[in-house]
Parts: structure tokens; C-alpha cells; sequence
């Protein structure tokens, strides 16, 4: 509370600062910088100590954290982008789970600290970085002032914001990239368009077909062929290699875009699923008509619903929008809709395309209507002060999620038993254990697993943490191998505390005696 108190005084002062004077023409570009630049400063610096706290009281549980963290750790020592989980699931590399060659950008980082925190950290930085591609959009249609106040409300965005409570995936440098690629394409600088379209397309091989969707707009603007012809083949040609000629070689099977996984229900391959939707219009509708689907989407778009309304830059939200809302329809409480988008990074390109349609709109009214710069000026604000006010209730002032910052989530266990519990286990060992710890052993470790794959002679070290509220550990319990742990003369207790228990192999596999 204390928190969220400190914030709304802050962002008072920081409005009627922003309109204390009139005009944009008569604000000098340096001082709108200047504001940009200690807005993002505060932004990385709070949200880096708050990520900090969560990862030293080990409140992150999920697997991204142990995929990326142990995969970069790889990386640096000959193995490429190897993690011990996707190597059980017949993907012999993190990168080409998803197709992410984001990831060389990502272990230079890392090679300056090595360590899980890292991810974390470079997460938080370029989410706030996007602000600034995003600053000079706005900038081109409205001008600095409303310029600044669009990209605070980026920052405090409830969908934009709660990235930083979970685990990083590449995910995450959508905005900065995505939106530096939307500059120059409205600038028609196209050789820094194609680079940030590249390193955009680089993040995850399912943003193939957002991007596609510049060439769809190209078309729409009646550009030269050069802005319809490279978008529409780079994206294109990156589907097909990344999925037809890349995957097959690193994974068993092929890697599939994740919103083909939503509309499998209408069928097996693309074009049996669009021959289904066309001949049964009637089962799209009862897909769509769903309150969850439907309450999800408008909490998404409030910051900006007033004013959204329909527009070109929509067109690159239709891909995921729609792989939403064609996911089956809600039963017995709980949907597959609610599983799919409890990651929350699965929404951010339709976050990002809303910010654009918001933009196109606002520059609409302040050229077209009379009166148009007060009206634009009145919804900014509106705006801002709902974003925040529900940023607030969402997340800095929510309760169960400052708890899980301050204390773990996790387990009851205390976090200085976890640490001195990660201390008795040595580099280069194999590791079994509960996700909320198993990521802070990645780091030097050669291998690492987490609890996922069946119990088997091949661990050096099994952690079992008794006290565990995570079901994917606590569903290991159930197994007879857990429960005759205590009596297998393959293992003996070296650690036991609060209900954390080590056991390590007497045999190593290369043979020696520990």
C-alpha cells in the first residue's frame, strides 16, 4: 500500500505537469526526452527491485525461467542452447522449441552475468525501452506532450506490467522491437524497417503472421511494391524454413504455431480448418459467444475503448485475436481460453496493435473534428488516470500479487534453508527438483531437470520440498518412487530442514564414489 500510495502521488505530480502549459509547439523536445528518460529510469528501477526481491524469496515457479537460464548456460560452455527438460520432450535445443534466434542477442547478456537473474532483468529493461519507439510514433501524430503521456500509459499498461511477475520468454521484447519496426514503416525508411522486421521476427517463429500483416497494410496505403513484396516474403519464407526445414532437424516432429493449436478443433491442417469455419459459420459463432473470451478481450482493450474503435492498424492483431477467441467455449468453470492466456505474454500483440489503432484514432480527431487537440487532450488523460487506477488495482496494489514479491508462493519452507539447501550441490551435477528452485541451480550446472519426467537413476541429486503448494511437484509425491525413496540404498539423505530434503546418489554416473 505504502507502494501504491508513493506511486499515485508521483504520477499526480507527473499529469499536472504535463498540463501546466499550453501547447505542444512551445515544449522543447529536450525537456519531453528528459521526462521520457527519468520516467523509464524509475520504471526499470522499480521493477528490477521488485524482481530481484521475487527471485532471491524463489517466488518464480514456472519452467521458462529453468528452459532459458540453463539453455544460455549452455551456450557459453559448447553446448548449443541445451536445457535437460526440452531434450526429454525430443527438442534437442531451447531455440528451436519456438524457433527463437533472438536468443544470440539474448546469451550476450548473459555472458556478462552469468546467471538466472539476468533473463530477468533484460526483460524488464526492454519492456521499458518500448516506450520509446512508441513515444516517437505518438510524437509523428500528436505531438511530445500527448507523445509522453501514451507512453507512460505503455508503461503502466496492467498487461505490460504484469510481465514482470513471471517468468521471461523472448516474448517480452515484442513492444520494443514490433513498435521501432511501425516507426520506420510510417517514416518509409525501409532499410531500418527491415532490420528491426528481422529482429522482430526473430523473438518466435508464430509472429510470422502479425508481421505478414505489414504488406496488408502496405496495400492499404498504396505503397511502392518493395513494402508489400519483402514483408509478405520474409515472413512467409521464415514460416516455411523455420517449420518445415529447421525444426524437423532439432525437434521430433515439427514445431507448429501455437495458434494452430487453437483452432484444432476445426481441424488438422490450415486448410481443413478454413473449410470447416466456411461451411459451419455457426459454430464460429458459438466459439465466440463466450463471457470469459469476451470479459479478457475488454479488460485488455478499457485503457483505450473509447476511442479505439476500427482502423488499419487493428489488421495486426487479427492473428492472435482471433486464436483467442476460436478457443472452445467455457465448461465447468474453468476454460481453455483462461489456461492459454494465464501466461499473459500471449496477449501483448494485441496490446501493441490497439496502442497503434489508439494513436490513428486520437491524430483523427485532432485533425478532423473542431475542437479535436481539447477532446484528444480530455481522453489522453481519462485515460492515463483509469491505466493507472487499474495498474494499481491489478498489480502494485494488488495483495496476493505484492505477496508474492515479498514472500514466497511457493512453499512455507524459509528462503535461507532453499539457499543453504542449493549450496550442498556441486557444478556439472544432475538435478531433480521443484520448479521454484530448480532455475537458480541452472546456472553452472550441465544438467538440471525439473519435475516433469518420471523419476529415474540417472538424478545425482532429488530435491523434495514436502511443504510444496506447486502441483507439478506435488503430483511427483504420488509417485512409489518418492515414497520408497527413504529405504533405495541408490541414495542417501544429505540435507533435511523445514521439510526440504536432499538425497544424492552414492554412484555417480561417471562412476565415483561422493
Amino acid at each position: 500500500m505504502i507502494l501504491a500510495a508513493i506511486f499515485s502521488i508521483w504520477l499526480r505530480k507527473m499529469v499536472l505537469g504535463f498540463m501546466g502549459k499550453k501547447g505542444d509547439e512551445k515544449s522543447k523536445p529536450s525537456r519531453i526526452w528528459f521526462k521520457l528518460a527519468i520516467i523509464i529510469v524509475i520504471y526499470i528501477l522499480t521493477f528490477s527491485g521488485l524482481t530481484i526481491i521475487k527471485y532471491n524469496v524463489y517466488s518464480y515457479s514456472g519452467r521458462d525461467a529453468t528452459f532459458y537460464s540453463q539453455a544460455l548456460w549452455s551456450a557459453l560452455h559448447g553446448k548449443f542452447f541445451y536445457c535437460t527438460i526440452k531434450a526429454s520432450e525430443g527438442v534437442s535445443s531451447q531455440m528451436f522449441d519456438h524457433i527463437e534466434p533472438i536468443m544470440f542477442f539474448m546469451v550476450s547478456f548473459y555472458a556478462l552475468l552469468p546467471s538466472s537473474i539476468t533473463i530477468f532483468l533484460l526483460r524488464t529493461v526492454l519492456l521499458a525501452l518500448g516506450a520509446v519507439p512508441l513515444f516517437l510514433i505518438a510524437r509523428e501524430k500528436l505531438g511530445g506532450r500527448l507523445a509522453l503521456i501514451i507512453a507512460l500509459i505503455y508503461l503502466l499498461h496492467p498487461n505490460f506490467m504484469g510481465q514482470n511477475f513471471i517468468d521471461p520468454v523472448p516474448m517480452h521484447f515484442l513492444p520494443f522491437f514490433f513498435f521501432f519496426s511501425f516507426y520506420y514503416f510510417v517514416k518509409k525508411r525501409i532499410i531500418p524497417f527491415l532490420i528491426w522486421f528481422v529482429l522482430t521476427m526473430s523473438l518466435r517463429i508464430d509472429l510470422a503472421p502479425m508481421l505478414f500483416m505489414f504488406s496488408i497494410l502496405a496495400i492499404l496505403e498504396k505503397r511502392r511494391w518493395q513494402w508489400i513484396f519483402i514483408p509478405a516474403f520474409l515472413s512467409l519464407a521464415w514460416a516455411y524454413v523455420g517449420l518445415k526445414l529447421i525444426s524437423p532437424i532439432f525437434t521430433e516432429g515439427e514445431v507448429g504455431f501455437h495458434q494452430m493449436v487453437k483452432y484444432s478443433s476445426f481441424g488438422a491442417t490450415p486448410i481443413e480448418i478454413l473449410k470447416n469455419l466456411i461451411a459451419d459459420p455457426g459454430e464460429i459463432v458459438k466459439y465466440l459467444w463466450d463471457p470469459v473470451k469476451i470479459k479478457i478481450i475488454l479488460i485488455t482493450a478499457l485503457p483505450f475503448f473509447i476511442i479505439l474503435g476500427i482502423n488499419r492498424e487493428i489488421i495486426f492483431a487479427l492473428p492472435h485475436l482471433l486464436g483467442l477467441l476460436l478457443l472452445p467455449p467455457a465448461h465447468k468453470g474453468i476454460t481453455d481460453f483462461q489456461v492459454y492466456t494465464h501466461d499473459l505474454y500471449y496477449l501483448m500483440p494485441i496490446v501493441c496493435a490497439f496502442f497503434l489503432g489508439f494513436i490513428r484514432n486520437l491524430s483523427y480527431l485532432k485533425t478532423k473534428i473542431k475542437g479535436g487537440s481539447w477532446i484528444v487532450r480530455s481522453i489522453v488523460i481519462c485515460s492515463l488516470l483509469f491505466t493507472s487506477l487499474y495498474a494499481l488495482r491489478s498489480e502494485l496494489g494488488n495483495k496476493d500479487v505484492m505477496r508474492t514479491v515479498f514472500a514466497s508462493s511457493n512453499t512455507d519452507t524459509p528462503c535461507a534453508v532453499i539457499t543453504e539447501a542449493i549450496k550442498q550441490i556441486p557444478n556439472g551435477k544432475n538435478v531433480l527438483g521443484p520448479l521454484y528452485i530448480i532455475h537458480h541451480l541452472s546456472r553452472s550446472r550441465e544438467l538440471a531437470s525439473a519435475p516433469g519426467q518420471l523419476p529415474g537413476d540417472n538424478y545425482d541429486y532429488i530435491i523434495i520440498d514436502r511443504k510444496t503448494t506447486n502441483w507439478y511437484c506435488r503430483s511427483l509425491y504420488k509417485q512409489e518412487y518418492f515414497q520408497n525413496l527413504p529405504e533405495n540404498r541408490d541414495y542417501q539423505l544429505i540435507f533435511s530442514k523445514f521439510g526440504l530434503l536432499i538425497y544424492r546418489r552414492r554412484f555417480f554416473n561417471n562412476g565415483i564414489q561422493k
